[in-house]
C-alpha cells in the first residue's frame, strides 16, 4: 500500500535512490526494463509487450520519472505522465470525460512500476510525490489514472475517486488486456484534504524534505519553451531514438 515507512520529521530525509525525469535514451531503456519486469509479475502478456518503449513514452506532453539506485544506478521504479496540453488523450476517442475534466489541463498517470522488495513502498511514495510536485509546478489540477484491479485500492487510499461512479470497469485493449477503472485526484486540494483527514502520507508529502526527488530542476528546462516551439523542435533526441528501441532490450547490466 501507499504509506510512509519513514516517520515524518519535517526535516531532510534521504533515500538510497533518486527520482528524476527521463532525459536520455539510456534512461528510457532503464525505465522500460523495470516497467516490463514489474508488469510481468501480474500481467505476463503485457509485460512481454512492454519490453519495448510505447509510442506514448515520446509523444508531445509525455514525461517519465525514473527511480535509480544510488549505489549502481540500476532502475528501481518508473511512472509516466501524459498531459493534454498539446493534444487530447487517445482514450478520449473511446470514452467521454465528465464536464469538470473537459477543457482543463489533466495529467494522465500510467505505467507505475516498482521492483518488488522491502523498498517498494518508499519507491511508490516517492514517485507519487514527484508526480504531485510536477502537477503543482506545471499548474495541472487534475490527475487521472486507468487503474487495473490490483492497483485500484492503492490509488483510492491516496484519495482518488471514480471518474464514472456506478459504472463497471472499462476494457481498453490499447491500455491493458484487463478491465480498468478511471479514477481522478485533485492535486491542488490534496494538502488541505490530507491535513484535515490526518492522512498517513501528509508528513511525507508536505513536511519532509526529499532532496533525492529531483523535480523542479528538471521541469524548468522542459517547460520554459513556448508550446509551439516544443511541437517543432528537432526530433533527434529521445523521440527519434525510441524508434530504434522497438525490439527486445538487451540486459542493461552487460
Amino acid at each position: 500500500m501507499f504509506a510512509p515507512k519513514i516517520e515524518p520529521s519535517g526535516g531532510r530525509v534521504e533515500f538510497d535512490f533518486t527520482v528524476r525525469l527521463v532525459r536520455t535514451t539510456q534512461h528510457l531503456r532503464r525505465a522500460v526494463k523495470v516497467r516490463a519486469a514489474a508488469y510481468s509479475r501480474h500481467v505476463p502478456a503485457l509485460g512481454e509487450r512492454l519490453l519495448a518503449p510505447e509510442l506514448s513514452d515520446t509523444e508531445p506532453g509525455s514525461v517519465l520519472f525514473l527511480a535509480e539506485s544510488k549505489a549502481d544506478h540500476s532502475p528501481q521504479g518508473t511512472l509516466r505522465i501524459q498531459t493534454n496540453l498539446d493534444s487530447p488523450f487517445s482514450f478520449e476517442n473511446q470514452i467521454a470525460l465528465p464536464g469538470f475534466l473537459q477543457d482543463n489541463p489533466i495529467a494522465f498517470v500510467a505505467r507505475l512500476a516498482v521492483l518488488a522488495g522491502p523498498n517498494s513502498t518508499n519507491l511508490r511514495n516517492a514517485l507519487f510525490k514527484a508526480l504531485h510536485r510536477y502537477c503543482l509546478a506545471t499548474q495541472i489540477r487534475w490527475m487521472v489514472v486507468a487503474a487495473r484491479r490490483s492497483l485500484e485500492r492503492r490509488y483510492r487510499q491516496l484519495g482518488f475517486a471514480d471518474v464514472f461512479p456506478n459504472q463497471p470497469p472499462a476494457i481498453l485493449p490499447s491500455m491493458s488486456p484487463n478491465p480498468v477503472r478511471f479514477l481522478y485526484f485533485d492535486a491542488l486540494a490534496a494538502e488541505r484534504v490530507w491535513y484535515s483527514t490526518h492522512h498517513p502520507l501528509y508528513g511525507f508529502m508536505f513536511l519532509d524534505q526529499h532532496p533525492d526527488i529531483q523535480v523542479f530542476s528538471s521541469v524548468s528546462s522542459a517547460w520554459t519553451r513556448p508550446r509551439k516551439q516544443r511541437r517543432t523542435d528537432n526530433p533527434s533526441g529521445i523521440a527519434a531514438e525510441a524508434k530504434r528501441l522497438q525490439l527486445r532490450l538487451p540486459d542493461l547490466d552487460h
